[in-house]
C-alpha cells in the first residue's frame, strides 16, 4: 500500500530516514534517460474565458508554459467530473471502459493499469499531490505512487458533493520538497491537482444564484416578517469581497511548480501536461439560477476544457487545429516514456497527428446516479456534435448558424449507439430483500439504467437548483436551510434521488425522530442503490444497531473502499464486543482516508474498543 504523507515534513523525513531507494519506486529497471514527466490536473478551467485562449481572465503561468510548448482550446474532457476524468487522464481509458462514474462511490478497479503503476515498474519514483477529496484513496487512482500528499477526508454529508480542498500552494511547496530527495539521475512522475476555479465556480453559484427563485422569494417574505433564518446569500456581498480569487491562486502554484522544475534543471527535457477536467459545472454562466451541478450538463462549456503541453526538448506536437480528447494524455505519456496502457485505451499521442474526422466522445451519468433522471452523452466530429439527454437526443454546429449535416448527425448517433453505457454497480434485491420485508419496505425499484420521468424540464432545472444549492449550503454548515432546500426540490421532482437521500441523511444523522420517512421513500424506490441502503440502515441504526448490521455487511461487496461504511461496521464490531473483526474494519476505513480523528477517538460505539487499547495503539499508529 502507499505510503500516506500529510505534509512536507514528512516527506522529506521519509526520505531522509530510510534512503532515497524508498521513494524511488523501487530502482530496479530504471529508465535511462526517459524524461521525467509531470502531469497537473485542474477543475473548473473554460479555456475561453482564460488570456492564453483569447479570453479576458489572466493566467501568466498557463500562458507562459503555452508559450514554451502548445495549447489547446477545444480539447474535450471524456466525462465533466474530477474523478472519472482523472481516471481517463491516468489510465487513456474512456469511462465507459473504465467505469468510474461519478466523484464519490464509484472506484477505478484494481485490474485496470495506471501511468503510475507503469512508470514505477519502469524504475520512476512517483508521487501524488491531489488537493480535492474526491481523489482520496476510495478512489482506487493512487496505485502506482510511491508517496501520496494525502488530500482531506471526504465529509459525511451531503455538502461532499463540493470538495474539500488544501491551499493549491502547500501542493506546490510539497512537490519542490520531494523532488529534492529525488536523484539527479532518476526519471519522476509527479501528478498534481488542482482545484480551485470549481470551487470558486460553486462559491459564486452558490451566492451569486439565491435570487432567482421561489426560495429566495420566501426567504425575503420570512426576513420582512422578522421572522426568516439567515441563508448562505445574506452575506453574500462581504464573503465575495474576502474570498481570493482562486483561479489566480492556482496560477500561481504552477508558476512555483515550473520554478521548480527551471532551478532543477529539469524544465527542457521534462513532459509537462496541463489539462483540465470539466469547464463550467454548470454548462453556462449565463444565469446562475440555472446550475444543475458537476456532471448535470453536456454543454460545451462543461465539456470543453484546456490542454497545454511541453514536450521534451521543445518538440513540435499535433497541430493546435487538430481535435484532442481525454484519452490523449495518458497516450501522450506512454509514447514518451514507452510504457503500456491497457489494451482498451484510444487515445492518440499528441506527438501525433489525428484524423481530421474522429469522433470525440463524452459521457455523465451524474444525472441517473443522483436523481435517478436518464443518463447524457455527447459525440462529436468535425463540425457536428449530438447530445443524447433525458431521452432526446438534438444535433447542432459547433460554429453556429446552419444545423449541422444531416448525415454527420446520423454518423454520431450510431457512433454513440456502439459505445458501452454501463449501469451502476447494483445490489442483489434478492439479496436483501428479506431484510427490508422485516421491516415493512416492499422494493419498487425505479431503473438504474435508463432513469425515470422526472415531469417537465422547468421542474427538473428546479429541483437540480435546490438539490445543488442545499448542498452548498451543507457545505457551508447551514443545516436547517439546506434541509429546507431539499425538501423544495421535491415539492419539484417528489422521487428525486440525491434529495430523498440527502434529507434522509442528515435528518439521520441529526437523529431526527422523522427521518425514517425519507428513507423508507428512498429504499422502496431505489433499493438497488448501495448507499440507499446504506442510509436506510443508518435510520435503523437509530432505534438498534443490531437491526442495521445486516444490511450494512450485505452491501460491502459494493462498497468496499468506502471508509463510512467500513466505520459504521468497525462500531457494529465494537458494540459486538468482536474486537479483532472491529480492528480490522477501523483500520480499513482509515486506509480508505476516513480520518475524523475527533470523532474515532470519542465515539461511544467505539467504547469496547477503546476500553481494550487498541483503539489508542491504531491512532497513534495511524496519526504517527
Amino acid at each position: 500500500m502507499q505510503r500516506l504523507l500529510c505534509g512536507v515534513t514528512l516527506v522529506a523525513l521519509m526520505c531522509g530516514l530510510l534512503g532515497l531507494a524508498a521513494c524511488s519506486g523501487g530502482g530496479s529497471g530504471a529508465a535511462g534517460g526517459s524524461p521525467p514527466v509531470v502531469l497537473v490536473t485542474i477543475d473548473g478551467l473554460v479555456p475561453s474565458e482564460l488570456a492564453p485562449f483569447g479570453g479576458e481572465k489572466l493566467m501568466p503561468a498557463l500562458a507562459a508554459l503555452a508559450e514554451r510548448g502548445q495549447a489547446w482550446g477545444d480539447a474535450w474532457t471524456a466525462v465533466p467530473m474530477t474523478r472519472p476524468a482523472v481516471a481517463t487522464y491516468l489510465t487513456g481509458l474512456a469511462p465507459d471502459r473504465h467505469e468510474v462514474r461519478d466523484d464519490l462511490f464509484t472506484s477505478l478497479a484494481d485490474d485496470v493499469p495506471t501511468i503510475a503503476e507503469g512508470l514505477s515498474g519502469r524504475g520512476y519514483a512517483t508521487a501524488a499531490f491531489p488537493d480535492s477529496s474526491f481523489l482520496g484513496f476510495s478512489s482506487g487512482l493512487l496505485r502506482g505512487f510511491d508517496i501520496v500528499d494525502d488530500p482531506p477526508m471526504v465529509p459525511v454529508n451531503p455538502g461532499r458533493w463540493i470538495p474539500q480542498v488544501t491551499d493549491p500552494l502547500s501542493r506546490a511547496k510539497n512537490f519542490g520538497a520531494w523532488l529534492e530527495n529525488v536523484p539527479a539521475d532518476q526519471p519522476y512522475f509527479a501528478w498534481i491537482h488542482l482545484s480551485g476555479p470549481l470551487v470558486e465556480a460553486f462559491r459564486d453559484a452558490q451566492f451569486a444564484g439565491q435570487g432567482a427563485d421561489d426560495w429566495a422569494r420566501k426567504r425575503d417574505e420570512r426576513k420582512q416578517a422578522g421572522t426568516g433564518e439567515a441563508t448562505a446569500s445574506d452575506d453574500s456581498a462581504e464573503k465575495e469581497a474576502d474570498a481570493p480569487d482562486l483561479t489566480l491562486l492556482v496560477d500561481e502554484a504552477l508558476g512555483k511548480l515550473v520554478e521548480t522544475l527551471e532551478a532543477r534543471g529539469d524544465l527542457g527535457r521534462a513532459l509537462v501536461v496541463v489539462a483540465g477536467t470539466q469547464g463550467d459545472p454548470s454548462g453556462t454562466k449565463e444565469d446562475l439560477s440555472k446550475l444543475t451541478g458537476i456532471g448535470y450538463s453536456l454543454h460545451e462549456r462543461a465539456v470543453r476544457v484546456p490542454v497545454v503541453v511541453a514536450l521534451p526538448g521543445g518538440s513540435p506536437g499535433r497541430g493546435t487545429d487538430e481535435p484532442v480528447w481525454g484519452p490523449d494524455v495518458a497516450a501522450t505519456i506512454a509514447e514518451a516514456t514507452a510504457i503500456r496502457l491497457d489494451p482498451r485505451a484510444e487515445g492518440i499521442a499528441l506527438q501525433q497527428s489525428a484524423q481530421a474526422d474522429r469522433t470525440l466522445f463524452a459521457w455523465s451519468w451524474a444525472t441517473v446516479d443522483q436523481a435517478a433522471w436518464p443518463p447524457l452523452r455527447a459525440a462529436r466530429s468535425g463540425d457536428a456534435k449530438l447530445v443524447e439527454s433525458f431521452g432526446e437526443a438534438n444535433g447542432e454546429s459547433l460554429s453556429g448558424g446552419e444545423p449541422a449535416d444531416a448525415a454527420a448527425i446520423e454518423r454520431l448517433a450510431a457512433a454513440l449507439a456502439g459505445r458501452a453505457n454501463p449501469a451502476a454497480h447494483s445490489v442483489d434485491l434478492d439479496a436483501i430483500r428479506a431484510l427490508l420485508e422485516q421491516h415493512g419496505i416492499a422494493p419498487d425499484p425505479a431503473s438504474q439504467t435508463g432513469g425515470r420521468d422526472a415531469g417537465t424540464p422547468e421542474a427538473r432545472a428546479k429541483a437540480a437548483w435546490h438539490l445543488w444549492n442545499a448542498r452548498g449550503l451543507f457545505y457551508s454548515g447551514k443545516l436547517q436551510p439546506g434541509l429546507r432546500a431539499l425538501k423544495f426540490a421535491l415539492e419539484h421532482d417528489p422521487d428525486n434521488k440525491g434529495a430523498l437521500l440527502g434529507r434522509g441523511q442528515m435528518m439521520a444523522l441529526m437523529r431526527h425522530p422523522k427521518a425514517m420517512v425519507p428513507l423508507n421513500n428512498l429504499v422502496t424506490r431505489y433499493a438497488w442503490d448501495p448507499e440507499a441502503v446504506h442510509w436506510y440502515a443508518h435510520g435503523l441504526w437509530i432505534k438498534s444497531w443490531q437491526d442495521a448490521e445486516p444490511l450494512l455487511t450485505a452491501i460491502l461487496p459494493y462498497k468496499q473502499q468506502e471508509g463510512d461504511l467500513l466505520y459504521d461496521l468497525a462500531c457494529a464490531r465494537s458494540l459486538a464486543e468482536d474486537l479483532d473483526e472491529s480492528e480490522r474494519f477501523l483500520r480499513a476505513a482509515i486506509d480508505s482516508g476516513f480520518k475524523p480523528w475527533q470523532l474515532i477517538e470519542s465515539d461511544p460505539d467505539l467504547r469496547n474498543l477503546r476500553e481494550s487499547e487498541r483503539l489508542s495503539a491504531i491512532v497513534q499508529e495511524y496519526r504517527n
